[in-house]
């Protein structure tokens, strides 16, 4: 549920979780469930059944630090596979634990439809912050609620936000509301998107076998080969797939180089499910939810985006 968001945010180090007769500290839960999710297990299949990754963002919740339009964006994305009976709520359920300066600006009103509620919340947040953070979290396809294009719809919980990597910076989004339902923004054409692959990861096809997932990725391969110059290093694309989390671009993770020779092993044979489970590759693909469709751009870049990504025109 939606709701009880509030006590485990606002609770105390005491929380306790009861199932049927058994008790123990939700504190020590929660990091256990981190630590099975976050680590590399010695066999993939061990993931089956987890909670998602919703738990792994919650360290940062207890901190009582939501000052900023990021941590914003990572409550509303740890929520978003809680249900609620109004949509509605899935703003208004959350506003004790945003920012109060932001909270403050938000005020409940349920004669107000879906789309109108999305729509307030996301002009307060772009004047409060200064930021178009939000739309990270709309997705043409996905789409159910009723208003402008760059509303993001919490109705649906298979909409995710990407990982960002800060490409403007700090610096502050320049936009304007220029009439009911049309937004301007400034920002700079980085290129224009060429080709998309022909497998989407979508909660409704999510791979639901570790090969399963393997066959995902080689389409993404396929179509990162026919769409750059060729002569474009594989870790080009082995940092799109993993949004950047690589040792050569963040100082964090596996290296890119190592990620890729893995990955050749793999293609150059027919590897047995338990060999692909042994795969660090793989299993840090698995581990991070992903609701995203690859791409190519017409410059030969490549990344991943929303499902409802399409070829520019």
């Amino acid at each position: 549920r939606l709701w009880i968001w509030q006590e485990i945010v606002l609770a105390n180090t005491s929380a306790i979780v009861q199932c049927g007769s058994k008790v123990a500290d939700w504190y020590n839960v929660r990091r256990g469930l981190v630590v099975l999710r976050e680590t590399t297990l010695p066999d993939a299949r061990m993931r089956k059944g987890l909670m998602p990754n919703s738990v792994s963002s919650l360290p940062y919740t207890f901190s009582r630090t939501l000052k900023r339009y990021d941590n914003v964006c990572g409550l509303l994305r740890s929520t978003s596979h809680s249900s609620c009976e109004d949509p509605r709520d899935r703003i208004y359920a959350l506003l004790s634990m945003f920012d109060h300066q932001l909270a403050e600006r938000v005020l409940p009103d349920y004669t107000l439809t879906t789309a109108q509620v999305y729509e307030d919340f996301t002009l307060k947040f772009i004047q409060q912050y200064q930021s178009l953070a939000l739309l990270q979290f709309c997705d043409l396809h996905l789409r159910k609620v009723d208003g402008p294009t760059w509303i993001a719809d919490w109705t649906n919980t298979a909409v995710r936000p990407w990982q960002l990597v800060y490409a403007s910076g700090l610096s502050n989004a320049e936009s304007s509301l220029l009439q009911p339902g049309i937004i301007g923004v400034l920002g700079v054409r980085a290129g224009q998107v060429e080709a998309i692959s022909d497998s989407n990861w979508i909660e409704s096809k999510y791979p639901t076998t570790i090969t399963e997932a393997f066959e995902t990725i080689k389409i993404w391969y396929n179509t990162w080969l026919r769409n750059v110059p060729e002569g474009t290093p594989l870790e080009e694309f082995i940092s799109a797939v993993r949004f950047g989390w690589v040792w050569e671009r963040r100082r964090k993770g596996q290296s890119a180089k190592v990620y890729g020779e893995e990955f050749l092993k793999l293609i150059a044979g027919e590897p047995s499910e338990e060999e692909l489970s042994c795969s660090e590759f793989i299993q840090d693909i698995l581990r991070d939810e992903k609701m995203c469709n690859f791409f190519c751009t017409s410059l030969g870049q490549s990344g991943m985006g929303p499902i409802g990504t399409k070829p520019g025109k």
